[in-house]
């Protein structure tokens, strides 16, 4: 018969498999995919994703970087260039700068309300002299304007092209658009209709003239959909031909990489928003959150052990099956290359409290009933009647009770079924063959007597 070292040593093999599997787990989610492969909802998704662009969107929001210090800095700016400036209006006009600046938050609100105050002024203009020195003032107000419109820069246009062209390298990218198809589209129209037209234009006056053509047409009000009417902040739809988390995240990281090997020509930030977006920062928050819940979990449980028993080394023999079957139960997840999604998250924290319930019973029983014997071996002999008899009842209770989940519509609840089944029956056997094992190999040093069967 096999000693106890050689039953724990026989175990220490499918312990560590076990922790390599959990070490192969991929945090992803796809709610879609928890509904079966048959439901008509994921059959449908299929179709659809292999017929078109993608049906799950992201979209990436681009802007320029600006904030109140350096709106007072274009202020003192622009102030100096209009001074500088070949205008006879250039007092006035600088005082107008300094005047609305104190009302306006942003150099787009500025250069607006300017632009409207020199409007009326050159409406009221009662000489030639006047309505020139106007007309000036306007022409330089405009040119300021069109400075600052980030994404009428063929440049930035060529980097937010660029950019679109290598995440769309990505296999869960279908298809993204924004206002670079505009551009390029009603420029092609523009010059003669031919392929070899579908570009960026080469000057800033050129891209200028592609919205405005674009706003003549019957559906104009689609531009601010990729744009904002100040043309400092642009998006960028992107349609994805899957909903897994993973995909996403490689985008993410994707766009990351290109922004670092590939500085943009004005200072621009960028961040994502979408549902897509919104379910890989949930499942972060999910998993990690989870994760840390997990760790501190297993730190509590231990050290509630270790107050219950008053001593360390069976506080820690008491957590060993709790320990085996998360790992036992996440090793086979991550050997069957099932993702760590959210109800698998959310329910290993709940398992806890069950599993941990027959090696507490088990030890209390062992400690109590060592004291009235003077060996193991009979102390073993009482544990493994009644109390032995119950906890195996318990586990077979439990432990089948969670199966009819299985039939469930849903793939989660048969997740549910399945996860608190298998952790509730590892922890079981766990505590009736690991505990026993453990117990012989350490009895001089959990009981005051030397247990019978202990080497001396």
């Amino acid at each position: 018969m096999a000693s106890p070292s050689h039953f724990f040593i026989a175990r220490y093999r499918r312990l560590a498999l076990a922790l390599y599997g959990a070490s192969q787990i991929i945090a992803n989610d796809n709610p879609v995919k928890w509904f079966g492969k048959e439901h008509n909802i994921r059959q449908a998704d299929a179709v659809l994703n292999s017929a078109f662009g993608g049906s799950y969107m992201a979209y990436l929001a681009l802007g320029a970087n600006q904030n109140t210090e350096s709106f007072a800095l274009y202020v003192d700016e622009l102030e100096t260039r209009t001074l500088a400036q070949d205008l006879s209006k250039r007092d006035m006009l600088a005082l107008l700068v300094r005047d609305i600046s104190k009302t306006a938050t942003s150099r787009t609100e500025l250069l607006s309300a300017l632009l409207a105050d020199v409007e009326v002024q050159l409406r009221s203009a009662k000489s030639n002299h006047e309505i020139f020195a106007w007309e000036d003032a306007l022409s330089f107000l405009d040119t300021e304007r069109a400075q600052g419109e980030i994404f009428k820069d063929p440049q930035v246009l060529a980097h937010m092209s660029n950019l679109q062209a290598f995440i769309e390298k990505d296999a869960a990218v279908g298809k993204n658009n924004s206002v670079v198809e505009i551009v390029k589209t009603v420029y092609r129209e523009l010059i003669s209709g031919e392929e070899a037209d579908y570009r960026i234009p080469d000057k800033a006056a050129g891209v200028a003239q592609t919205p405005i053509t674009f706003q003549n047409s019957h559906r104009p009000h689609d531009l601010w959909h990729y744009v904002t009417p100040d043309y400092w902040e642009d998006n960028i739809w992107i349609q994805m031909k899957s909903g897994d988390n993973q995909g996403m995240s490689r985008v993410d990281a994707l766009v990351a990489q290109y922004f670092t090997e590939n500085p943009p020509p004005r200072n621009l930030t960028h961040q994502w928003f979408g549902l897509n977006y919104i379910n890989v920062v949930w499942q972060d928050y999910i998993t990690v959150g989870t994760a840390k819940a997990l760790a501190g979990s297993f730190i509590i449980i231990t050290l509630l052990l270790m107050l219950l028993f008053r001593s360390i080394l069976w506080g820690l023999l008491a957590f060993v099956p709790l320990g085996f079957s998360i790992a036992m139960l996440y090793g086979g997840i991550g050997l069957a290359g099932k993702s760590l999604d959210a109800p698998i998250s959310i329910l290993g924290a709940i398992s806890l409290g069950l599993a941990v319930d027959y090696a507490i019973h088990f030890v209390m029983r062992s400690h109590d009933i060592a004291k009235e014997q003077s060996n193991w071996p009979d102390t073993a002999r009482i544990v493994f009647g009644e109390p032995a008899r119950a906890i195996a009842r318990n586990i077979l209770i439990l432990g089948v009770g969670f199966l009819p989940l299985l039939i469930a519509p849903l793939i989660p609840y048969k997740v549910v079924g399945v996860m608190l089944s298998g952790i509730l029956i590892l922890a079981g056997i766990a505590t009736l063959l690991i505990l026993p094992a453990l117990i012989s190999l350490l009895g001089d040093r959990l009981f005051k007597f030397r247990p019978a069967g202990v080497n001396s």
